[in-house]
């Protein structure tokens, strides 16, 4: 798992700190507590931004990012919960250089998101937002710039981080409902990071030249999780 930054770090202690508060600050008025654990798979869109570039540089179709998530939401008698999820979700790019050599490109992904669920029968419906941290790491040279006099110190891999939002709608559906609850659904996720032309791989235009673009990290996600009620 890469490091955070010092930027990630202070916006999750943020969110922490004003996740805290509030539920101090209602503390009377929660119940029941659930502890959640589960598992994520989704495929990102590669239609247009940076998305179209990592698929026309390398092939990167449909680049998928499987992982886990865990979280905590205090519940209301009324049916409402209020809760911290931190979720963190990888994908790699597989691909084969000029020279025949086979290589690979990374992306790690790590979200805390503050979420507001509605509980109604079997099912669950939950709106959150919150911060992410992406890190991509590449095989190839560190700049266009390339001579015979530092040709070698160019070669190798590089990592990137960029911070962004995220903002999900989720549905879930208790398969069976009792202490420990497993669950099957779907969340829409909404979420953009920059790629600056500065960036150690930032995307490239018709002519060329860097440029800075999105990195739509958004779309639709399958989870499926197990729910400890205490």
């Amino acid at each position: 798992m890469p490091a955070y930054s010092e930027n990630m770090k202070y916006n999750f202690v943020c969110l922490l700190l004003a996740s805290a508060l509030l539920i101090a600050a209602t503390a009377q008025a929660w119940g029941d507590s659930l502890l959640r654990y589960g598992y994520s798979t989704q495929e990102l869109r590669s239609n247009e931004g940076y998305n179209k570039y990592l698929k026309d540089r390398y092939g990167a179709k449909g680049i998928r990012l499987d992982g886990y998530l865990v979280g905590v939401t205090f519940l209301r008698t009324s049916g409402v919960g209020i809760g911290l999820e931190y979720s963190s979700t990888s994908g790699r790019t597989r691909y084969q250089t000029l020279n025949r050599e086979k290589q690979e490109n990374t992306l790690d992904l790590q979200t805390l998101l503050l979420l507001l669920s509605s509980y109604r029968g079997n099912w669950e419906w939950s709106v959150g937002g919150g911060v992410n941290n992406l890190s991509r790491t590449f095989y190839g040279y560190g700049n266009s710039y390339i001579t015979t006099d530092n040709i070698k110190n160019q070669l190798g891999t590089r990592s990137s981080e960029t911070l962004g939002t995220t903002v999900i709608l989720q549905g879930l559906y208790n398969v069976f409902n009792s202490r420990l609850q497993w669950s099957v659904g779907a969340r829409y996720i909404i979420a953009q990071n920059e790629i600056n032309s500065s960036d150690i791989r930032p995307a490239h235009n018709s002519k060329s030249i860097q440029e800075t673009q999105n990195f739509d990290l958004g779309g639709l996600a399958l989870l499926t999780t197990l729910t400890y009620h205490f």
